[in-house]
């Protein structure tokens, strides 16, 4: 199966580096609404991959893979309310 998921851009890979002090920093939001818009469209992504798999195995990793989009994105929300609250 062909990985079909794009690659974070730079910026966003070094803010992933440093994460607590990345979200501690955004106080508006905006670095969260960029890395939440990359992980719904990798999700996006690995659901229309699910779509085009023929074999079980590739079914069950986009599943997998779309369900730790989903994930990631939860948990950044939730990191982001707690810095902000």
């Amino acid at each position: 199966m062909k990985n079909e998921l794009a690659a974070a851009p730079a910026d966003l890979q070094r803010r992933l580096g440093a994460l607590h002090d990345a979200i501690k920093a955004d106080r508006d939001g905006g670095d969260l609404r960029r890395l939440d818009n990359y992980f719904a469209d990798c999700e996006a992504r690995a659901r229309q991959m699910r779509l085009r798999a023929s074999e079980y195995d590739d079914k069950a990793f986009a599943d997998l893979l779309a369900d730790a989009c989903g994930a990631s994105r939860r948990v950044l929300q939730q990191a982001w309310q707690l810095a902000h609250a």
